[in-house]
């Protein structure tokens, strides 16, 4: 790969689509959130029910089960929502140049170049798609041309389990990226 070819082509630079996240979140956190209050609302509901019936005690012991759902359902709809608020608030996910692929992950800055990803493949989960940037088992924080800002244990598991970009919430189709990717690197990257 020489400079005079990968400087025919600019920069592939994805952003953030928010439309698409709200899109994409919608159901996890209507579900989570809809749920927590059924079950808050079932808690009082048998508590009074077995309250009145059987006393005090197991009235409250039998609205707790419901209580603790409720309380885990409302943490979960708080995550989703958080998710949801960085994933659209991102800007730019993901730059491909000349040198390799650049991102910035909630966990840090990751600065990959093409000489440490070995293949690309593409999975697909129902309607959506995912683009995993393989990296060779040698790759570290510390080999040339990397740069990392996230900590070594979530690093061996990128080098493990591959870079991942997922077709949700990003305003460049997919196939674009694949083909950036294989026009950066002469052919080497091409899905197989």
């Amino acid at each position: 790969m020489t400079d005079a070819y990968t400087a025919a082509f600019p920069p592939l630079v994805v952003g953030t689509d928010p439309e698409g996240v709200k899109k994409a979140f919608r159901i996890p956190l209507a579900f989570s959130s809809g749920l927590a209050v059924f079950c808050a609302v079932a808690a009082v509901f048998f508590a009074a029910m077995m309250g009145e019936l059987a006393g005090m005690g197991s009235g409250v012991l039998s609205g707790l089960v419901f209580l603790v759902i409720a309380v885990y359902q409302g943490y979960l709809a708080v995550r989703v929502a958080g998710n949801a608020t960085a994933r659209a608030a991102a800007g730019t996910v993901l730059t491909l140049d000349g040198a390799g692929l650049r991102s910035d992950t909630p966990h840090g800055l990751v600065v990959l170049p093409w000489e440490a990803i070995s293949s690309v493949e593409v999975k697909h989960r129902g309607r959506h798609t995912i683009t995993i940037f393989r990296l060779f088992e040698a790759v570290t924080a510390v080999s040339p041309g990397v740069q990392t800002a996230i900590k070594p244990r979530i690093f061996r598991y990128l080098v493990k389990r591959g870079f991942r970009i997922g077709s949700v919430g990003i305003n460049v189709p997919m196939q674009t990226i694949l083909d950036a990717t294989a026009a950066f690197t002469a052919g080497r990257l091409v899905v197989r």
